[in-house]
């Protein structure tokens, strides 16, 4: 589904850029994230109960930040090569980009963080940055959009931080349910072999 709206993005871009090689490439390099993501993930995806390993575990969340930071910046080249209408769409791409990445953190509070940080940041630099940068009527529009964003910011990292606390406890709930399943389903097998050795 990421590559189906990256080459979204990406015909979107070159619309936007007619003959930019940017879109091209950016595609390029989501692309590359996206298969190295793939390889890293792919004996976990085999077999759940796959052991993970420190190296491997630090590798996975150093391509989930890799390909997050990659999505994102075409934030940036929609920002910075067009009009109002591009701005708008790039703060859409930064939101829902981080919207998606806390949708699916579920009880990771750190593949929460590590996927959302390059969305926000941008979110709340690029107003910023045009800001300083403008003058006139566009100051204006720049610093209502940067404390939008930053509001913005605020409230999804509040309903991150639910979203994961809520998560673990549904987690905790189905461990000590499996527990107590497995402790019934010994019972009556105890009882028989204790039966057995009775008189």
């Amino acid at each position: 589904m990421r590559m189906v709206f990256s080459i979204f993005v990406a015909l979107a871009g070159q619309f936007v850029e007619p003959g930019s090689a940017w879109p091209g490439l950016w595609l390029a390099a989501t692309a590359a994230s996206q298969f190295l993501s793939l390889l890293i993930t792919e004996p976990m995806r085999r077999d759940p109960d796959f052991p993970v390993s420190r190296r491997r575990e630090r590798l996975f969340f150093a391509s989930v930040a890799v390909s997050a930071a990659v999505f994102a910046s075409c934030g940036i080249l929609f920002w910075l090569h067009g009009g109002w209408g591009e701005r708008l769409v790039a703060v859409i791409i930064l939101a829902g980009g981080a919207v998606n990445v806390a949708l699916q953190a579920g009880a990771s509070s750190r593949l929460l963080w590590v996927g959302c940080a390059p969305f926000m940041v941008l979110l709340q630099a690029l107003p910023l940055i045009s800001f300083f940068m403008s003058t006139g009527p566009e100051r204006g529009v720049m610093g209502m959009t940067a404390v939008a964003a930053t509001l913005f910011v605020l409230h999804l990292v509040a309903a991150g931080r639910h979203s994961v606390a809520s998560a673990r406890r549904v987690e905790r709930a189905l461990q000590e349910a499996h527990g107590e399943r497995l402790r019934r389903g010994r019972q009556p097998g105890q009882e028989r072999l204790s039966g057995r050795h009775d008189p």
